[in-house]
């Protein structure tokens, strides 16, 4: 995404469509497959908010949707922000694989705590 430079971004080291994520929301514009994870609502949609009315873009706030029968986690697109404005779906269906968000795209805010944490995790 613009204004980002190649050494800041990487991306949440998530293999798996079973692995249970550190984060609880999802935040990426409709337009881009860079996204921005948080474990916090709120912080979700201050990011979600901030990045609409900057660039009057169309943001999407997905949160973590677990599927009994396979085990998988996917993404539930629950919110829309377009220019600041908040708009709820509660009949939002679950879409992709987080795994395939994550993949896709780079992680705008990586969080120091939880790469160490997922490196531990890694090594056993």
């Amino acid at each position: 995404m613009q204004g980002e430079s190649e050494k800041d971004m990487t991306k949440y080291p998530m293999k798996n469509k079973t692995d249970r994520p550190l984060f609880e929301y999802l935040v990426r514009d409709n337009m881009h497959l860079d996204y921005y994870l948080f474990d916090e609502f709120d912080k979700a949609l201050k990011q979600a908010e901030k990045m609409s009315i900057s660039d009057g873009r169309h943001i999407l706030i997905y949160e973590n949707y677990f599927n009994t029968k396979t085990r998988e986690w996917h993404g539930c697109n629950t919110f829309d922000v377009i220019e600041g404005e908040v708009r709820y779906d509660k009949h939002a269906h679950p879409d992709l694989h987080l795994e395939f968000y994550v993949n896709a795209g780079e992680w705008m805010n990586p969080n120091q705590k939880w790469i160490d944490l997922l490196k531990e995790q890694a090594a056993g």
